[in-house]
């Protein structure tokens, strides 16, 4: 007799390989009550966003910098996790104010295929 332990694990296996064989498949079978990032309301130039996502990299290295040598701190954890989100909108905001939502999710679906054909995802 299967438990239910070893049904769950079945399904799982079952769900791996039909993400597998359909990529788009990931979409609909991975949900998450995981909260977003959102990009900011500000439409600045492309120069100067791009500006703002070397400012926000620079701000992350240092705190991943400072977190990787003082390892033991919550504080340092948080901010280096904290500068990391702030880079994310940053490229969020890039990707917002310069490419329509259509392209958006053209450049996403590429490259999440691309990412699970590498088996990154």
């Amino acid at each position: 007799m299967i438990d239910d332990k070893q049904i769950g694990e079945d399904i799982i296996e079952k769900m791996k390989k039909i993400i597998a064989s359909n990529e788009t498949a990931i979409f609909v079978v991975y949900k998450s009550d995981e909260r977003r990032l959102l990009p900011t309301k500000f439409r600045l130039s492309k120069r100067e966003q791009v500006e703002k996502i070397e400012e926000e990299y620079t701000e992350f290295l240092k705190a991943h910098l400072d977190f990787s040598i003082f390892n033991g701190s919550k504080e340092l954890k948080f901010h280096a996790g904290e500068e990391c989100c702030d880079l994310i909108v940053s490229c969020l905001t890039y990707l917002h104010t310069f490419f329509s939502k259509e392209e958006r999710n053209k450049l996403i679906e590429y490259v999440n295929e691309k990412n699970i054909k590498r088996k990154y995802i």
